[in-house]
């Protein structure tokens, strides 16, 4: 198999969702075209869709709180509805965009205290999630939140130079039997918010502003790999500890592995590599020797499916290998697809 075989294996075998993704991520098919407006008809007739439709308050909000699992967390419902090709123009989504818009601190949220604490420590917790949706709902980078949220993610980069190691800017303690890190209140450092902001922002892209940027995240990177070889999570202490809220450096290692089999002792990881594939610019051994075998299905343990099903496959039934394949081709190519961008 190679690129192209796969992409004409997607297209003959795939739900609707990953074929109109294809289509329109990777050939560049119009939307309004006939043929993507019945398959965009068949992503919404998808059970989990329906699913997720179905947690809509009157209001728009999808969900109970603003943080949370599927069918419950408006951030999860509404990342799960981009990942299978809902169009931002959907009427729902724009009642649940104008929800989110409308949305106030609500007590009763079960997220409340670490969101609350996050925003009051500085890196953005609440505050910081909704201008990442507000992006992801193609809110103008202009306005008033998403530029607040520009500013303080540029803070929080630059002010990570000025870190010589992990104990500037976070504190060692016990929680619940074992060795953790916290953050300082008010120490500087980019949380996964602040990249994700940034990323899809243009307006604060200076020729000194990006090399700033450029030179603290190895900066960053070096300094958590010095400190946190085998990854790890940095929380926040509000009373108890609340997170992970750094960037994930243990899945950014990854772009190291060289064989697939390098996450049998925690298959997790394995989900989240490929959870990343599509936002990734690399291509390394691990996915290039393993996606393109003829035999990627009994390459790959079965524990590692149980794991990517959960978290991250969006085919509505892994009933037939085929199905399995498609879950496991489509993450791959998006991500073989971006690298050629670049």
């Amino acid at each position: 198999m190679n690129k192209e075989q796969i992409i004409d294996f997607l297209l003959e075998n795939a739900s609707a969702n990953i074929k109109y993704r294809v289509k329109r991520d990777i050939l560049q098919e119009p939307i309004d075209s006939i043929e993507m407006q019945n398959l965009q008809e068949q992503i919404l007739e998808l059970p989990k869709i329906k699913k997720t439709f179905a947690t809509q308050k009157e209001n728009g909000f999808l969900g109970n709180e603003l943080h949370g699992g599927y069918f419950n967390g408006f951030d999860t419902n509404f990342s799960y509805l981009l990942r299978n090709g809902v169009e931002i123009s959907n009427p729902n989504l724009q009642r649940a965009k104008q929800a989110l818009l409308n949305w106030k601190y609500n007590e009763d949220d079960y997220y409340f205290p670490g969101g609350k604490a996050m925003d009051e420590h500085g890196p953005g917790g609440i505050k910081a999630m909704i201008a990442d949706m507000m992006l992801n709902f193609k809110c103008d980078e202009n306005t008033p939140h998403i530029q607040e949220y520009i500013e303080i993610s540029l803070n929080n980069f630059k002010g990570a130079l000025n870190h010589n190691n992990i104990n500037d800017f976070t504190k060692e303690c016990t929680y619940k039997g074992r060795k953790v890190r916290y953050y300082i209140k008010g120490a500087a450092f980019p949380s996964a918010f602040h990249l994700n902001i940034l990323n899809k922002t243009t307006s604060w892209r200076t020729t000194e502003n990006v090399r700033m940027f450029e030179k603290s995240y190895k900066h960053c990177e070096k300094i958590i790999n010095e400190a946190m070889p085998d990854g790890g999570t940095i929380f926040v202490n509000c009373g108890h500890l609340v997170g992970p809220f750094n960037i994930n450096w243990k899945e950014h290692q990854r772009k190291e592995v060289i064989s697939i089999n390098e996450f049998i002792d925690n298959p997790i990881d394995f989900a989240w590599w490929m959870r990343s594939l599509p936002g990734k610019r690399i291509v390394d051994r691990a996915l290039t020797d393993w996606i393109f075998k003829d035999d990627v299905l009994s390459a790959t343990p079965e524990i590692y499916l149980k794991k990517y099903t959960f978290l991250w496959a969006i085919e509505p039934s892994w009933r037939k290998q085929k199905s399995k394949l498609c879950d496991l081709y489509f993450p791959a190519i998006i991500n073989l697809h971006n690298v050629e961008l670049v």
